[in-house]
């Protein structure tokens, strides 16, 4: 069975009142469907498309989602913008680094929460800008 993927934060082309170019749908109005896929035994993957907003920041408004055992996380980093980029004209990336605090985090917040009898580990999909990124398509070092 496949997860279900509900987009949390979906990439705008317009700033909106915030500037961060992103449109965050509150964990609350994602509860009703996450806790009813969790119901039906299907696992749900959150995704952050954040625009100017770190990616650390965008996880956390949905942590009383991610602390239920069957919430996973994914990472858009093509939605992740610069401060002067604009979605439809580039295309984000985003540092390793900004990865692991999230990962990080999770991690503590999976052990924090999975002391508890029935609770499992999360995870976090996404790809990290890599500084050479030479190395992963087997060619030589810059």
């Amino acid at each position: 069975m496949h997860p279900a993927r509900f987009i949390a934060t979906v990439a705008s082309a317009e700033a909106g009142a915030d500037g961060n170019y992103s449109n965050e749908t509150p964990a609350e109005a994602l509860r009703p469907l996450v806790e009813a896929a969790g119901a039906a035994g299907i696992h749900v993957v959150l995704d952050l498309q954040p625009g100017r907003t770190d990616f650390l920041t965008r996880a956390k408004l949905y942590e009383s989602l991610l602390v239920l055992p069957h919430v996973g996380l994914a990472l858009g980093p093509e939605w992740r913008l610069l401060p002067d980029e604009v979605h439809l004209r580039q295309i984000g990336s985003v540092s390793a680094a900004e990865v692991n605090q999230v990962v990080l985090w999770l991690a503590d917040l999976t052990a924090e929460h999975s002391r508890r009898p029935g609770r499992h580990g999360r995870h976090v999909q996404g790809r990290a800008r890599d500084p050479d990124p030479c190395r992963w398509a087997g060619q030589p070092a810059r």
